[in-house]
């Protein structure tokens, strides 16, 4: 065996080659023929297996775990992660907020309406819009924030599966309340009350019309709720509720007004120096213009603007001319009056003081017959005449001549006296009634011509200066200070003996007016304190 263990002989006496250990083959024979080798062992194929597995696991945890450190470590977010179609993974904060900004602009354009009327406004402005920042932050809070596990877990997934995820929005309701309170005027429509108005004498009325309110509460209410709708529909609907006028209907009042408007008013006045009467008719133009409609806490009334009737009476005044004029508070009660349905006296035409311009040669006596005036009140009215002679060229205060009727005027009866006529003619209602013949005053004591009124009543009055007694005495006029002149029937001595019987129709008085007791006595009983009595030269 020359010592050689182990080594065997093939059969047919040939050495078997070496190989590599654990190899199996065939040798190739001399001849060129191919040798078959020896299949693997299963161990070395299983050993090769598990290696392989054991590389790829080492692969399949290396590379999670490396990219879980990279993104952890540089606050990346996440692979996978995207929200409107924008890719987020591998972004940071910052990118992700400013990527969605422009996918998602936080100032937008949006409608505003209250389902009629539609304005332009802006979604920032109300409170309300895509908060990009929020929605960086939830992206970045994918597989982050969380236990090791839980986020590799959560990484793995959006690797495999993506996450995506839902737009935030943002509502402050401070800021929306300020801009609709900023938005009420423009939105309100405020309730319009019904209205009247007069225009050229006609009634006008206007209807009420109900007016429209911002409900801000139950807008900031509705917004709460939904706040995402507005920017995803561009849309934001204001609540407004109705407001109803205070005063709806105003046809009570315009009854009121067509009343008055239709009136027949009428203003009359009388001139009892001139012996004129004044009329005016109002028309329903200027009665307009003295009607005032004012709202109350009872809605709507009608009053009378005293200074429009003021303004009125001046105008009527002013027609006349001349020293003539109207007491306004007369004329207002007059109108006020017709308008009440009330007819009232005539109005008085009063006449203003004068001024006369002294001529050469002219004396107290002779001004005041020119201008129907005793001389002393000429002289009451310029009291420097009592030390001072007249003066050419001097002017005079002429006292109004209303001062010669101080006693409230009868309108409708008059009693005119003609010095030169020596007549006396009494009227009524503009018809003569009586025509009687007088004495007037002698040349040495005349009778003052003027325009002057019944003042007193004396059935039997006594003068002591004549000692005459005058029957159914009538005073006129003082032809000086408490010595009235009048109207009254032949007088009678003390002695008994009757005067003048036989001379009337012509001047034989000191200064009356003398008539027969018949005629006298008729007129005593029908001319009342105030009738009018003109003396004509």
């Amino acid at each position: 065996m020359n010592g050689i263990v182990g080594s065997r002989m093939d059969i047919d006496g040939t050495r078997p080659s070496q190989t590599a250990p654990g190899l199996d083959t065939y040798p190739q024979q001399s001849d060129g023929a191919k040798v078959r080798k020896r299949p693997l062992s299963i161990k070395v194929i299983f050993g090769c297996l598990i290696l392989l597995i054991l590389i790829v696991a080492l692969l399949l945890i290396a590379f999670p775990l490396s990219a879980y450190a990279y993104y952890q470590i540089n606050g990346l977010i996440v692979p996978g992660v995207s929200l409107g179609g924008l890719d987020l993974g591998g972004m940071t904060w910052l990118e992700a907020k400013n990527g969605l900004e422009v996918v998602y602009p936080t100032d937008m354009e949006i409608f505003v309406t209250d389902g009629t009327r539609n304005w332009s406004g802006n979604a920032s402005e109300f409170g309300v819009g895509w908060d990009s920042e929020a929605m960086a932050h939830e992206a970045l809070n994918v597989a982050h924030g969380k236990d090791f596990s839980s986020e590799l877990s959560e990484m793995v997934e959006c690797l495999i599966h993506g996450r995506g995820l839902e737009p935030i929005s943002y509502f402050n309701i401070e800021a929306a309340r300020m801009a609709l309170l900023k938005w009420e005027p423009t939105v309100n429509i405020p309730a319009r009350d019904a209205e009247l108005k007069i225009k050229d004498g006609e009634v006008e009325v206007i209807p009420s019309e109900t007016g429209l309110v911002l409900d801000v509460e139950a807008t900031l209410s509705l917004l709460s709720e939904m706040p995402e709708a507005v920017i995803e529909t561009g849309e934001i609907r204001l609540v407004v509720r109705s407001q109803e006028p205070e005063i709806p209907d105003v046809s009570s009042i315009r009854a009121q007004a067509e009343e008055i408007l239709k009136s027949s008013i009428g203003v009359q006045a009388y001139d009892p120096v001139e012996n004129e009467t004044y009329e005016w008719d109002v028309s329903r133009e200027v009665i307009g213009t003295w009607l005032e409609i004012q709202k109350t806490e009872f809605g709507y009334e009608l009053f009378l603007q005293d200074h429009e009737i003021e303004d009125y009476a001046g105008e009527l005044s002013s027609s006349l001319g001349g020293d003539q004029y109207l007491e306004l508070v007369e004329v207002i009660g007059a109108i006020r009056s017709a308008m009440d349905g009330t007819i009232g006296d005539s109005l008085r035409v009063y006449h203003h003081p004068t001024t006369y311009l002294v001529k050469p040669g002219d004396t107290l006596l002779e001004i005041g017959w020119e201008l129907g005036f005793p001389f002393w009140m000429i002289m009451d009215a310029n009291p420097y005449l009592y030390s001072s002679p007249l003066e050419y060229g001097q002017e005079l205060v002429i006292p109004s001549r209303d001062s010669l009727m101080p006693l409230p005027v009868i309108p409708n009866k008059r009693i005119v006296i003609s010095i030169t006529d020596q007549r006396l003619r009494a009227y009524q209602d503009g018809e003569e009634l009586w025509d009687f013949i007088i004495s007037t005053g002698i040349d040495d004591s005349p009778t003052q011509p003027g325009v002057f009124q019944v003042r007193t009543h004396e059935l039997n009055a006594y003068a002591s200066v004549w000692d005459l007694y005058m029957p159914h005495f009538m005073g006129v006029y003082e032809a000086w200070p408490e010595f009235m002149n009048g109207i009254h029937g032949l007088p009678m001595l003390s002695s008994g003996r009757r005067l003048w019987a036989n001379v009337l129709g012509r001047p034989a008085s000191y200064g009356c007016i003398i008539l027969t007791l018949e005629d006298a006595e008729m007129l005593y009983n029908w001319a009342e304190d105030g009738v009018v009595v003109e003396i004509l030269r």
